[in-house]
């Protein structure tokens, strides 16, 4: 038995244990929501404003996977408490831009049957059977879009809250890993540098560099 469906079993014995007490299944559910929606914001402001993880992703998935079941069985309670924000916030509170298209966060998997159902999901997109996959590690840093006009470089926004982020230009020049100028631009008409051009990705410290800083 895995971990959710052994955390769904325990909470199914619990309830009702304590409608049994003479609490109602409503009552304790709501409850849990209302812990489960402090723990998960308590968490969230820990990692995306403070920039720090007080427990496991895992341990966090499972907060969150408990959460989005008690409020699929008990759908009128949930409307009653407010939502965390399932991509997260970090914006400061600096000069902020709208992103032309959301920057949500990705999918999670943690199982094969879940990892077959989005291999199906992606065929069906694509129309054929055999779709290729391509897997590397994911990089943990901070999500940001950068927008280039006629090649010259714009603004580089973070991610935000997915609508809109804060203006991060000097910070990520900074890094040496941004051009200000794409190479080409200045090629004749014909180059394939489009008049617009929005590039997202991460930024993060690889550890060999961190432990340089920390000498």
């Amino acid at each position: 038995m895995t971990h959710g469906k052994r955390a769904l079993l325990l909470r199914a014995l619990a309830m009702t244990s304590l409608t049994r007490g003479g609490i109602s299944a409503a009552a304790f559910a709501s409850s849990r929501i209302s812990a489960l929606q402090a723990e998960i914001g308590h968490h969230d402001e820990v990692y995306f404003r403070k920039c720090m993880a007080g427990i496991s992703d895992a341990h966090y998935d499972r907060l969150v996977s408990e959460l989005d079941d008690l409020e699929r069985q008990f759908p009128t309670l949930a409307l009653g408490h407010e939502r965390p924000d399932p991509f997260g916030d970090d914006r400061t509170g600096g000069r902020r831009f709208s992103h032309r298209v959301p920057m949500l966060s990705l999918d999670k998997c943690h199982s094969e049957p879940g990892l077959r159902a989005f291999y199906a999901r992606m065929a069906r997109v694509c129309g054929r059977p055999d779709v290729a996959c391509v897997v590397e590690p994911k990089f943990d840093g901070v999500a940001i879009s950068a927008v280039y006009e006629r090649g010259g470089l714009v603004r580089v926004v973070s991610r935000g809250n997915g609508l809109e982020g804060d203006d991060v230009t000097a910070n990520a020049l900074a890094t040496g890993a941004i051009p200000e100028r794409l190479t080409g631009a200045d090629q004749p008409a014909h180059a394939l540098i489009p008049d617009l051009i929005e590039m997202r990705g991460e930024i993060f410290l690889p550890l060999k560099e961190f432990k340089r800083i920390n000498r």
